[in-house]
């Protein structure tokens, strides 16, 4: 297995988009439907933090990251979806997340993760014990996303334990 941080993202993308594979969106009988009918795709790398502002200053200056979206329920949790200033609207490259009072792995394989979208996450989840990797966390309807109706989440291992999160979006 390689130290090397560059290449075991590439390894876990590889990986990745075995599991997730290629699938053409279906035909949706409204536009609202037809938002679930997505590809599978890559969406984005998931990173613990334990400082928000140290965070985004650090994305921002080092790799030119803006915040684009963020979801804070609550002092104590917060998501921000950081992206390209340029990039499309609601496109996401890197998701912080901040858990406040909460042991979280930093620093490790297991304080960051690949999120892919998938259009089925039970299948991916079978698909991925068939491949040798292992399921962390069963398919769960995470709530709804303003406009977007409902989320469901696995987290998923490949091979070599790297994370992998799998997002349906459900109409």
């Amino acid at each position: 297995m390689t130290h090397d941080p560059g290449r075991r993202i590439a390894l876990a993308l590889l990986a990745a988009t075995a599991l997730c594979g290629r699938a053409q969106a279906q035909p949706a009988a409204s536009d609202r439907a037809s938002r679930y009918a997505r590809r599978r795709r890559w969406m984005f790398t998931r990173v613990n933090i334990t400082d928000i502002d140290r965070s985004l200053t650090f994305y921002r200056e080092v790799v030119g990251l803006v915040v684009r979206r963020e979801r804070r329920p609550s002092a104590d949790f917060a998501e921000l979806f950081l992206g390209y200033p340029d990039d499309p609207p609601l496109t996401t490259t890197v998701m912080l997340i901040y858990r406040k009072g909460e042991h979280v792995p930093t620093g490790s394989s297991q304080s960051m993760g690949l999120a892919f979208e998938t259009t089925d996450a039970a299948r991916a989840c079978a698909q991925a014990r068939a491949l040798g990797g292992a399921v962390i966390h069963e398919p769960k309807d995470s709530g709804h996303e303003p406009g977007q109706g409902s989320i469901r989440i696995a987290l998923v291992q490949d091979p070599d334990g790297h994370s992998l999160e799998l997002v349906q979006y459900v109409p």
